[in-house]
């Protein structure tokens, strides 16, 4: 469903007016999965800080429909939406804590990638740019 299929991506592009609050329902199913990993007790993250990061991607991020995205068979449907999104996206990477998660033969041509290689990938950018 439309639901299971939607959600958000960081992006420095967006649309002129466009505000969270006026979107569908279903894109707050992945904003909320986010919140929920961001406040778990073992990451120790400040709170402050997990707040400036939801709103950074409310305010900055894209709404995506990733309904075409179907089939994507991972070992944990509650995974999927964030393949179905990168994909839609045509995201440079997937970042997750887990990459077991996605099986490189589920991943369809997906860069799934660990906090630390995306950092890497950044901290290059960075110092070419």
């Amino acid at each position: 469903s439309v639901t299971d299929r939607c959600g958000y991506a960081p992006s420095s592009r967006l649309a002129p007016g466009h505000s969270w609050s006026n979107q569908t329902p279903a894109i707050c199913e992945t904003r909320h999965k986010y919140a929920e990993v961001l406040r778990r007790p073992r990451f120790k993250f400040d709170p402050k800080r997990v707040r400036a990061v939801l709103t950074k991607l409310e305010t900055d991020g894209v709404a995506i429909d990733a309904s075409d995205q179907t089939d994507l068979d991972l070992p944990d449907g509650d995974d999927e939406p964030f393949l179905a999104v990168a994909l839609a996206s045509s995201s440079d990477f997937l970042v997750t804590g887990n990459l077991s998660d996605y099986p490189p033969d589920k991943r369809r041509g997906c860069a799934i990638v660990s906090p630390a290689e995306f950092m890497h990938h950044w901290r290059k950018l960075q110092d070419e740019g």
